[in-house]
């Protein structure tokens, strides 16, 4: 766990929440009992560092927060577009994590060719693909309110939370920024 909140500290210097609780309970339940567990989790946890780095401030992607991230946003959008075969995969395994990758790939493609959407950012800025602000105040305010309403797909503070995928995450967050801000 040490590596990964080194990873986020280097490379989303301005993360407000990290909630690790939830991660380091799947993590432990994922490798507790195997043999060489240690060596394994270790992989792992640096395979989720180099996931971190893949986003972040060093990178031409980046993101400031690991919101998405640690709170399941990004999962929970992954499993509803195929919900039949997704439904069994949590939001830190194996099958996902890949998919983060695979997608951190295509993104630094398209910022490569200054895609419309996903254009070059100059190193003091910041990526939102949001309609609404990002700024430290506006996200740590949006995602008390979330937490606070049950509308975040994974309370990643909480050992015992089932993350959840059945409502669409992104698009109750930007309905209560958009209210916040109008």
């Amino acid at each position: 766990m040490t590596t990964i909140v080194r990873a986020v500290t280097e490379h989303f210097p301005e993360n407000i929440y990290g909630d690790v609780d939830f991660l380091a309970i799947a993590l432990i339940a994922r490798f507790h009992g195997q043999p060489n567990a240690e060596v394994r989790m270790t992989a792992y946890c640096e395979k989720i560092a180099g996931l971190i780095a893949l986003y972040g401030c060093r990178s031409a992607i980046r993101f400031r927060y690991m919101h998405d991230f640690f709170y399941g946003f990004d999962w929970a959008r992954w499993v509803r577009k195929d919900p039949i075969n997704r439904t069994s995969i949590g939001p830190f395994d194996p099958v996902f994590l890949q998919y983060l990758y695979r997608r951190g790939g295509e993104l630094l493609a398209l910022i490569e060719h200054n895609d419309t959407e996903y254009v070059r950012l100059a190193p003091d800025q910041w990526r939102n693909p949001f309609n609404f602000s990002r700024e430290p105040a506006d996200e740590a305010q949006l995602h008390w309110q979330l937490a606070a309403e049950n509308l975040l797909p994974l309370a990643a503070w909480d050992i015992r939370a089932k993350p959840v995928f059945d409502r669409d995450f992104y698009r109750l967050r930007r309905e209560h920024a958009a209210h916040r801000d109008g």
